[in-house]
């Protein structure tokens, strides 16, 4: 069924599906189907019962209270040297340096891209359709002052490099929101930041060794500085409340749980394409004429095994993998099983919060061979959970590791292996089906139970390769 949509060469749906349907081209069956599940959703989010009045008010602060709790959950902290964070709060002087950190946080540009109320929209330059840059309506300079408390909070745009240094100096946090802005119809140029960022971050990092970076960025950038400085989060688009979680998660209010969707690269040679073309030599965009010859990209370089599966079968190591993401505490794992029956592989374990705070853990399961030779199937996420624990509470943790590519069914073998990697980010262990325990947290589900661990246990979020 094609979309009907401008792309297609000709319309397919009123009178032409009509006929298709009269002719038995298209059985009635298919048409039953897709009205099933959109009527499904109508029903599911109140629309038919209680369907919007034309213009009625629209809650906009309900809207940006979900905006928020959707970017604090997905907020990834990458790095957090010697605990610098979470800050304290209270402290004397703060600097806050980014193009816009005054006024609000980068979106990306496209179809996808919207303009809440409020919102800075400065065209970009670019002669593309939906190309304008767009800041939502969530100032980090603001949320910072008012989560933070601290007695003197100073502003920087970040283009006069010496003078962020200058104002970062003596500072007890300094706290740099970087950008990266992608658009669709836009090749992007390298991995790295642009607009000289990379050597404000060098350099003021030299100048205050409690520097903070928070990527606003579409996808992975490279970090080769970020070994200078104290801690790093990726934010990515936080959208009309990602301010307001960025600066709870700086000072505490917030746990970091997010993890990273995708593979951050050490570096641009790392990547299946590393050559780019210069994008004022050709194009393809929407009402634009062609520019340059006609040219072939190869996709079966990585067939497959795109993403972090390109990073594992290459045996490349990349800045951040895909999947990372620290905590404000800590987590153990126990009682880890295997079982199958058919294409149906469960893995079951104790996740316990062994530290202080009550947090979210976030365990992952990945499935591969166990005598893996770095050809054929590459270890790929099966599943992973989300399991919210108050300080020292355990609980179990069910995972259903299935996949539509068939995932299981390759991995149903006497050398399977489940590997597990940790709610706090750190390197993966390879383990086979055999029950692991440990003294000082229940060994198995089973204890969990006995022990009335609380919660609810829910399905696991399964997802395909």
């Amino acid at each position: 069924m094609q979309s009907g949509a401008d792309f297609d060469a000709e319309h397919y749906f009123g009178e032409p599906l009509r006929a298709a349907l009269r002719e038995g081209r298209v059985p009635p069956e298919r048409i039953d189907d897709m009205i099933h599940r959109q009527l499904r959703t109508l029903f599911r989010l109140g629309v038919i019962d209680n369907p919007p009045t034309p213009g009625g008010l629209i809650d906009l602060a309900a809207g940006r209270r979900i905006a928020q709790r959707a970017s604090e959950r997905g907020l990834v902290l990458l790095k957090n040297e010697a605990d610098t964070l979470p800050a304290a709060q209270g402290l004397d002087r703060i600097v806050v340096i980014g193009r816009h950190a005054d006024i609000g946080v980068l979106a990306g540009g496209g179809s996808s891209a919207v303009t809440p109320e409020g919102s800075l929209v400065e065209p970009s330059g670019l002669d593309r359709v939906w190309s304008d840059r767009v800041y939502h309506p969530s100032s980090p300079l603001d949320a910072i002052r008012a989560e933070g408390g601290a007695r003197r909070v100073d502003f920087l745009d970040g283009t006069d490099h010496d003078a962020a240094v200058t104002a970062a100096e003596g500072a007890d946090l300094v706290v740099i929101l970087a950008e990266e802005w992608r658009a669709e119809g836009l090749d992007r140029q390298g991995v790295g930041l642009p607009d000289g960022q990379e050597d404000l971050i060098g350099r003021v990092a030299a100048a205050n060794s409690r520097t903070v970076v928070v990527i606003e960025s579409g996808g992975a950038v490279s970090v080769p500085w970020a070994s200078n400085v104290a801690a790093v989060i990726a934010a990515f688009y936080p959208g009309s409340g990602g301010a307001e979680a960025i600066a709870g998660v700086l000072f505490g209010r917030v746990n970091p749980s997010g993890r990273l969707p995708v593979t951050f690269p050490a570096q641009a040679g790392q990547l299946p394409r590393p050559e780019q073309r210069d994008p004022a030599t050709t194009t393809s965009n929407p009402n634009q004429e062609r520019i340059g010859e006609i040219f072939e990209v190869p996709y079966d370089i990585e067939g497959s095994d795109v993403g972090y599966r390109w990073f594992a079968r290459e045996e490349l190591t990349p800045h951040y993998p895909f999947g990372w993401g620290l905590s404000y505490t800590t987590f153990a794992f126990s009682g880890l099983t295997v079982t199958a029956d058919g294409a149906d592989v469960r893995v079951q374990g104790v996740v316990t919060n062994t530290g202080a705070r009550a947090r979210a853990a976030v365990p992952q399961v990945y499935v591969g061979r166990a005598n893996w030779d770095g050809a054929g199937f590459v270890p790929r996420l099966a599943a992973f959970d989300r399991v919210h624990l108050e300080a020292g509470q355990s609980r179990c943790t069910w995972n259903p590791a299935s996949s539509p590519d068939g995932t299981t069914s390759r991995a149903r073998s006497a050398s399977r292996a489940a590997t597990t990697r940790s709610a706090s980010g750190r390197t993966p262990s390879t383990r086979t089906a055999r029950p692991r325990s440990s003294n000082s947290h229940p060994r198995s589900c089973t204890d969990t139970r006995r022990r009335g661990a609380r919660g609810r246990r829910r399905p696991a979020r399964s997802i395909g390769s």
